[in-house]
């Protein structure tokens, strides 16, 4: 971050922060004002970072005048604390001192995004002044919940030009000294904020979630910041002075603006003989031709301020319901624009500093179908991020729609679409009506297709440009859908080699790159969080996660671990204890982002399943497990083991960790097919098992809570066993794995935060068996009737009395499907989790050579299997011989033979005796008549 905080120093000594705003203008607090005495004995340290030490950076400025906020009462501080100080000279801006943006009317920063406050404050509630300037990452909380605090503290407040940020069990907070500084927010992958400015607030970095319970005298507030889009009428007013020193009465438009109507016409400005627009221009056209007519735009000049994100100078165009179909800036100019609406808005704005030449816009009726995109409420083409929705919405979409959006991202930064809602006629292929979405302006490579009504996963595209094209046919309108796209920055913007360079890691040839491969905790593709937010996941970026691992039972992804060692996965004890014995249909599969597509990713099988002996499902306590694989992990770049915490490490309460997996869906209802993230902050034990004071066990000392309070509740306690939860400790840049997703308790509804197994209280359990003192043997613990493991005969098991260990049998699957009813097409390996109906039908020539198929059916716990053989046609004569159709009793190596099928044993019935069965079909050349039909069910008795 660029040093936008300046320093309010009297006598040397500093007492207040503020923020550069222009190059003669510092906002900060009313309350840091205190007498006419600020003019004299004031001064303002510019480009200041560290106090202890003269810098290149730093000037020093004396203060010419002051304006506070004519509504602030010293008596009651909390409201309208801003002020404007002009400086007795010019700040000169480069790479390292910027001014900071003012915030946009339309800018949204929800409860629970993260962002920072800046200040020299002290470290602590009455601690020492820090030399060197400090920050803090808050997140944002809601009106009402700062409301109720705050009526703990001083009775009813009534709020109105604040907003608050901090975290309910503290631990984190602006101090005193940071007053007049800076609250900042971040745009989705643009420029920093000025949010708020340091007010107010009780104590420093105190609890105050739980106030009622608190003695008065130790109660806290989040942090108070004044709210500067609130007041931004007010500050844009004292920015704009004219030559004279006049305050100017408010920001207006240099030209006429309003209502323009008729069939064409033209947007000019400025208008000759001037030839640059003005500072603090606000111009509004509503652009309305004849009803039923569509409206096109087109640019003939455009050279507005540049800006990578424009917010500083901007051009807006909103649709007639006030979408945000465009906004633009720079010198580049724009695509014609065709809106189906009759209507149009036109937003221009400009900031207190720096001016262009301009634009010129004509505006023109044209017949809705004289374009192809006519029938869509929308802009045909995109250069920033925004929204999209069908027409109508949220009502029904018209007949033969055909909607066309071109989406340009700067380079090197991919478009990530979002949909939000989502229904469209439901269709085989989605041939009657369809949203397609392609990464090529010839809409040639298609990346989705999508029809229903499930809100379809995130998608993002591998280039700068996104086409997506919304079709219907003449039948079965719906509401359609909504959805929003932002730019996610690829690895070019990352110099890799420079980013490890501090690690000493070089990796220039085998060697270096396997001493590379040896740490733990670091990507090599850099996480980065779109949204900097603490409710909802957001799909990661691709590969920034390399110790993620998907656990999988029977083909399907079951649950999360986290990579720990080239052979073994950490995980949750309930992700794998349901189906402990079943262990060859377990698989790991790392290196993965997209459940749905295999890039870089590794499969192993598992060899062995630790589980401590003390877990139980009821409790959900020393739910923890490791999973050794069959054989090592080859580490890359897309694969890398996590750190294991210290023994005695003890999160901070208010620490920002990182939770990640396919169950953070920001909907909160269905896993994603592609990796989620989400921070989340470490809550208080106290505050934990308040949460769950009215569970059965509640919360143990093996367990933490992490998560944001929030009416929208917490969605890192979906179906998400298993994921790792990781931090950075001590301003390290590994990542250590200080939790496991363990469970919550409807937090979806009720609120609560998500619980986490306690790693570092396992970590003699986890090194001991990492490191190879227990060493299970080679032979297989077989499955009893009763469900029960029985160990071999002399089997030297060598486990701690704390592990409970279940071994591979010698085949694993690695490739499985669920459907319910199956054709065999070729030698396949498929295992049934669902009753339904196994058939063959095909020709010989399809398998010339011959061919064997495998079928492993598992049934619920407690349930046996029965089979129907329908049908069976297996010549056996001389030419077609050895075909055959067995049915075994287990689905791994040490299953047992049951039953040998024939042509003349049709029909018939077979029960198994536990629950898993195996269908075998073997041929030994090609047979045009082979081909059989058998019906599978599960049943609690015979």
């Amino acid at each position: 971050m660029n040093l936008l905080q300046v320093s309010l120093k009297r006598d040397r000594r500093h007492f207040c922060g503020g923020t550069i705003v222009s190059s003669t203008h510092i906002v900060t607090a009313a309350h840091c004002i205190v007498d006419r005495t600020f003019l004299e004995f004031t001064k303002v340290y510019v480009g200041d970072h560290d106090f202890s030490a003269p810098e290149s950076t730093e000037v020093i400025f004396s203060v010419k005048d002051f304006k506070k906020h004519p509504n602030f009462n010293p008596n009651k501080p909390i409201n309208y604390d801003i002020a404007i100080v002009m400086l007795d000279g010019n700040i000169t801006f480069d790479e390292r001192i910027q001014p900071v943006c003012l915030p946009n009317p339309d800018d949204i920063f929800e409860p629970g995004f993260l962002c920072v406050a800046l200040g020299w404050g002290r470290l602590q509630e009455n601690g020492i002044l820090p030399k060197s300037l400090q920050e803090v990452s808050l997140p944002i909380i809601e009106s009402q919940t700062c409301s109720s605090v705050m009526a703990t503290l001083k009775g009813s407040l009534l709020l109105e030009t604040v907003i608050c940020a901090g975290f309910p069990d503290g631990g984190k907070d602006a101090c005193q000294g940071d007053s007049g500084g800076p609250l900042v927010c971040r745009r989705v992958y643009g420029s920093w904020v000025l949010v708020g400015i340091t007010s107010f607030g009780f104590g420093c970095a105190r609890e105050w979630d739980n106030n009622a319970f608190i003695p008065t005298e130790k109660r806290g507030s989040p942090g108070i910041f004044t709210d500067v889009q609130k007041l931004l009428h007010w500050v844009f007013v004292n920015l704009d002075k004219d030559t004279t020193g006049q305050i100017l009465p408010s920001a207006r438009c240099s030209v006429k603006d309003g209502l323009l109507t008729g069939s064409n016409g033209n947007i000019v400005l400025p208008i000759e003989p001037q030839k640059y627009y003005k500072n603090n221009e606000l111009c509004k056209w509503i652009v309305k031709v004849p009803r039923g007519m569509a409206i096109l735009l087109n640019f003939t000049h455009f050279d507005v301020e540049p800006d990578f994100s424009c917010d500083l100078d901007y051009l807006a165009v909103y649709s007639e319901e006030g979408q945000l179909t465009g906004k633009f800036c720079g010198d580049v100019l724009p695509r014609p624009i065709l809106v189906s609406y009759n209507t149009v808005l036109l937003a221009f704005f400009s900031d207190f500093q720096q001016y262009r030449t301009g634009f010129a816009v004509t505006y023109s009726a044209v017949d809705p179908h004289t374009y192809q995109e006519s029938h869509c409420g929308s802009l045909a083409v995109h250069f920033n991020e925004g929204e999209i929705q069908s027409m109508n919405y949220p009502n029904n979409y018209v007949n033969f729609a055909n909607c066309h959006w071109i989406i340009h991202a700067p380079k090197y930064f991919n478009i990530k679409l979002v949909f939000w809602s989502f229904d469209v006629e439901a269709c085989t292929n989605c041939t009657y009506d369809s949203v397609k979405v392609f990464q090529d302006l010839a809409a040639e490579d298609e990346i989705g297709n999508f029809c229903g009504f499930s809100i379809p996963d995130s998608i993002t595209s591998s280039s700068n440009i996104m086409v997506i094209k919304f079709n219907s046919d003449a039948t079965e309108n719906f509401k359609g859908f909504r959805g929003s796209f932002a730019f996610v920055a690829t690895r070019s913007l990352f110099n890799i080699g420079t980013f490890w360079k501090a690690s000493n890691q070089p990796h220039h040839n085998k060697e270096e790159m396997e001493r590379f491969d040896a740490v733990c905790g670091i990507s090599p593709i850099r996480p980065r969080f779109l949204f900097s937010k603490l409710l909802g996941g957001e799909e990661a970026i691709t590969n920034s996660w390399p110790w993620h691992a998907s656990v999988q039972f029977a083909g399907k992804h079951r649950c999360d671990g986290a990579i720990i060692a080239d052979s073994w996965i950490l995980t949750a004890a309930s992700c794998v204890y349901p189906s402990k014995e079943l262990i060859d249909l377990y698989l790991v599969v790392t290196g993965l982002h997209d459940l749905s597509r295999s890039e870089h990713d590794q499969r192993r099988s598992v060899k062995q399943i630790f589980v401590p002996s003390e877990f139980t499902q009821s409790s959900m306590d020393y739910n923890i497990a490791l999973l050794r694989l069959t054989e090592p992990l080859q580490l890359n770049t897309f694969i890398r083991p996590v750190c294991l915490p210290e023994n005695d490490i003890q999160p901070k309460p208010s620490s920002v960790c990182v939770i990640t997996g396919w169950g953070l869906h920001g909907n909160g209802e269905s896993k994603a097919a592609k990796l989620q993230q989400l921070e989340v902050p470490i809550l208080l034990q106290g505050t934990c098992k308040a949460y769950y004071a009215d569970r059965r066990g509640g919360i143990t000392d093996r367990m933490f809570c992490a998560g944001f309070p929030s009416g929208k509740g917490d969605y890192s306690c979906t179906d998400q066993s298993g994921g790792p939860l990781v931090c950075q400790l001590d301003n390290s840049r590994a990542f250590s794995v200080l939790g496991i997703v363990n469970w919550g308790v409807n937090c979806k509804e009720n609120h609560k935060p998500g619980v986490y197994t306690k790693v570092s209280l396992f970590n003699d359990w986890i090194r001991h068996l990492v490191n190879g003192s227990a060493k299970a043997t080679e032979k297989p613990i077989v499955q009893l009737p009763n469900q029960y493991l029985r160990k071999n005969e002399g089997e030297q098991l060598n486990q701690t009395k704390e592990d409970t260990v279940y071994q591979e049998s010698a085949s694993s699957n690695e490739s499985a499907s669920s459907l319910n009813v199956y054709f065999a097409t070729g030698c396949e390996d498929v295992v049934l989790l669902e009753p339904g109906e196994i058939r063959l039908d095909t020709k010989g020539e399809a398998y010339p050579t011959g061919f064997r198929c495998q079928w492993r059916i598992v049934a619920p716990k407690d349930q046996i299997i029965k089979l129907d053989l329908q049908q069976l046609h297996m010549p056996t004569d001389s030419k077609k011989c050895c075909n055959s159709l067995v049915i075994y009793e287990g689905v791994s190596s040490g299953k047992v033979l049951k039953a040998q099928l024939t042509a003349d044993m049709v029909p018939c019935t077979v029960w198994s005796e536990g629950s898993a069965l195996t269908v075998e079909l073997s041929a030994s050349a090609g047979d045009l008549q082979l081909g059989f039909r058998i019906l599978y069910s599960f049943h609690d008795t015979k």
